[in-house]
């Protein structure tokens, strides 16, 4: 039998509900798109090279929402984007890529290892250009350059143009000579395919083949709300 008191707990919870679930579709969305990133960062564990894992979970975001009126409700989740780091966007979108490419040399041989301190194109680190030198052309500048680092046991060099030397041509970068070797360490300025990896699609997709978990996520916010009146 219900007693006075939990009829009018009753009436007030009818009344205040529509105010109230605002709350319980805001935490709905947000553990939503929570389990999406969550999805995401598995996705690009498992399908890119990482070299840096704390820079993955540094760069997933959710972008929660408040109680506001449920149709102008809305949780984001998505990678965030910096000045020199697209987001993973040409992997999501099969896109080309601008950034310059680096080569196994520049992270000393191994593919999974971070570019090394050196190799970087930083204002800390000063590299040597054939313009330095004196030489009526390119061919000239760069050999001038060249005699200069042997006699400094090496070092690393860039080239603004494409130049064409006795053993090939040399496109336009960041290299390195040493023990009278000169190896690539970065390739300027051409856009190349990236592979397509679709780690956001993939995500949502996985969120959403999982009813029973979003069901349950939904069940535990109308609890709360409804525990929140027995306490009143």
């Amino acid at each position: 039998m219900m007693d006075k008191s939990d009829l009018t707990k009753l009436m007030k919870f009818y009344r205040e509900s529509p105010r109230e679930f605002r709350y319980a579709t805001a935490g709905y969305l947000n553990l939503v798109a929570k389990e999406s990133r969550d999805y995401s960062e598995k996705e690009i564990f498992a399908n890119m090279i990482v070299r840096n894992p704390k820079f993955v979970k540094n760069s997933l975001g959710v972008q929660t929402t408040g109680p506001r009126p449920i149709e102008q409700q809305a949780s984001y989740m998505g990678s965030i984007k910096r000045p020199r780091f697209s987001g993973w966007k040409e992997q999501q979108e099969n896109k080309r890529s601008d950034k310059n490419i680096t080569t196994t040399d520049a992270r000393g041989g191994s593919k999974g290892a971070t570019v090394k301190t050196k190799n970087r194109l930083k204002r800390a680190n000063k590299f040597y250009k054939p313009s330095q030198f004196a030489g009526k052309t390119l061919q000239r500048r760069f050999h001038y350059m060249l005699r200069v680092l042997v006699s400094r046991g090496g070092g690393e060099f860039i080239l603004t143009e494409d130049m064409t030397t006795k053993h090939g041509r040399l496109h336009k970068g960041l290299f390195s000579f040493r023990n009278k070797q000169i190896r690539q360490l970065q390739l300027f300025g051409k856009p190349h395919k990236i592979k397509n990896i679709r780690w956001m699609s993939n995500a949502i997709k996985r969120t959403q083949n999982n009813p029973q978990k979003l069901y349950r996520l939904w069940d535990s916010e109308l609890v709360r709300i409804v525990n929140k009146f027995k306490n009143k």
